[in-house]
């Protein structure tokens, strides 16, 4: 069974966690930024990525088995990523945990406007070919999970926030049980810095990572739900959420929800709804439509300009006890 491009140790577990494929995210095209290009017709509130950092403006944390996985991947293909990590995961936070950003990291990152500081670059950033990511079948919950645009908008969004969510809360989970399974022990009187974070594993921290690995490895998705302690309500949500997206009906009755606008040079109205990156540009006369009705029945716009409103949550069901 396909299940999006994960990478393949979350493939396999979602593989057999959800009920069937995930679907593609195609317009999130990452070799060919669509926030990176300006539309024909700029509007003052479109948001635009800098070209030389895409969204990848952003230091993922690594969780200590998918170090390992970097550090014992032989693959040539890989080489120049695992390089890199080499590289610059030495300057960054490295615990028994993973390897993350230092704290004074995310002091400077609120700071700054998303996808556009060339200085708060990921450093496994590959800069050549548009941009590539280093260690993109190593990739953590987070890259995992983050698109520009979504085939279903605020649904897709929806979706990939709660499996965001999960994988999130399985990394930390399962990063914790390796620590336990590995019997780390730190001394009362450590010899020196390196020993007090690292305990009887001083030394040997590869070794660790590798071993972190190699128990994450072999556990199937339910195992792994397990071993990380993931309560049964977040899960049911994912399946929630991935129900909503496979469902393409459109409600019967539909009704203006919350989006903002702008005019625009060439006499369209650009509106934006529930996904910052999405819009969609109306005509004068689709956009007086648009502000004017408390309801839609199902022929006001044509069937695809209805399911994208919908998609979008620029149109959202009206509330049958409203009746």
């Amino acid at each position: 069974m396909k299940s999006y491009n994960f990478p393949p140790l979350y493939a396999a577990w979602m593989n057999q966690l959800l009920p069937g494929p995930v679907p593609d995210e195609t317009r999130a095209t990452c070799m060919d930024c669509p926030i990176c290009k300006q539309p024909e017709v700029a509007g003052t509130q479109d948001r635009a990525f800098n070209p030389s950092t895409k969204c990848c403006t952003f230091i993922p944390v690594l969780p200590n088995f998918l170090v390992g996985a970097i550090l014992q991947d032989e693959d040539p293909a890989f080489a120049e990523g695992k390089a890199l990590f080499e590289i610059e995961a030495p300057g960054l936070s490295v615990t028994p945990f993973g390897v993350e950003p230092p704290w004074h990291y995310w002091w400077h990152y609120v700071d700054r406007r998303f996808g556009q500081h060339v200085n708060m670059r990921c450093p496994y950033y590959i800069d050549r070919e548009g941009g590539l990511c280093g260690i993109w079948r190593y990739r953590n919950s987070r890259c995992s999970t983050w698109f520009c645009k979504f085939e279903r908008g605020v649904f897709g969004l929806n979706f990939w926030t709660k499996i965001s969510q999960l994988l999130f809360t399985i990394e930390k989970g399962l990063a914790d049980w390796c620590i336990l399974k590995l019997e780390l022990k730190l001394p009362e009187q450590p010899a020196d810095r390196t020993e007090t974070v690292w305990g009887n594993w001083s030394g040997r921290e590869r070794e660790f990572y590798k071993r972190c690995y190699d128990l994450v490895a072999i556990l199937s998705g339910p195992e792994a739900l397990n071993h990380a302690g993931i309560q049964i309500d977040l899960m049911e949500s994912v399946l929630k959420t991935f129900h909503e997206i496979q469902s393409s009906s459109l409600p019967e009755k539909l009704q203006p929800g919350k989006f903002t606008s702008e005019d625009l040079a060439n006499g369209f109205v650009r509106v934006r709804g529930g996904c910052a990156y999405d819009t969609v540009d109306l005509t004068q006369e689709q956009f007086q439509m648009l502000k004017s009705s408390e309801a839609f029945q199902a022929n006001t716009f044509e069937r695809s300009m209805f399911q994208k409103l919908y998609d979008l949550q620029i149109l959202v069901a009206v509330d049958p006890r409203a009746d």
